[in-house]
């Protein structure tokens, strides 16, 4: 019977220490939603840029999706249902417009028309989220608070940050 117990006890140490290494993925390996509908979590690292319609003036954006699994997948994709296939930003519809519009700040906030502009929209959803994140990192710093709370070692909120210079 001890036998038993000390086979189980190894097969059971053996399961828990591997079953990282086979649970974990290079964060290189992309995912999508499958053919069957079920949905597979994008685990790489993307590459954000405009329209094809449009030539970029700035190198594009690499975001890497892994690291923002701590916010609701419907921070970002604010039209998901939870269940439909994922839709690009800059689907027809959403953040398609490629023109820059006239007058898009109202009380310094994007008018809802200047969102539908595609770089509107990302500077909107990803420059003001990592702003406000990083004003929250310093507020804590600087404070003589304690908390549980951590942060980025980096948090990119300027031009050359998030379009380095090729």
């Amino acid at each position: 019977m001890r036998k038993i117990g000390i086979g189980i006890l190894c097969l059971l140490t053996v399961i828990m220490i591997g079953s990282p290494f086979v649970v974990a993925q290079d964060d290189s390996e992309t995912k999508y939603q499958g053919s069957d509908g079920a949905l597979c979590i994008p685990m790489g690292t993307f590459t954000i840029g405009p329209p094809e319609a449009v030539t970029p003036l700035r190198s594009l954006v690499d975001f890497p999706h892994s690291r923002h699994f701590s916010y609701s997948c419907t921070k970002c994709h604010h039209k998901w249902d939870g269940e439909s296939k994922l839709k690009n930003c800059t689907t027809s519809g959403c953040h398609d417009q490629v023109n820059v519009p006239e007058k898009p700040l109202k009380d310094g906030k994007y008018t809802a028309e200047a969102i539908k502009y595609y770089k509107y929209a990302y500077h909107n959803q990803c420059r003001d989220c990592h702003r406000d994140l990083k004003n929250k990192k310093d507020r804590f710093t600087n404070s003589t608070s304690t908390s549980d709370q951590t942060f980025p070692e980096t948090i990119p909120t300027g031009c050359v940050e998030c379009h380095p210079k090729s």
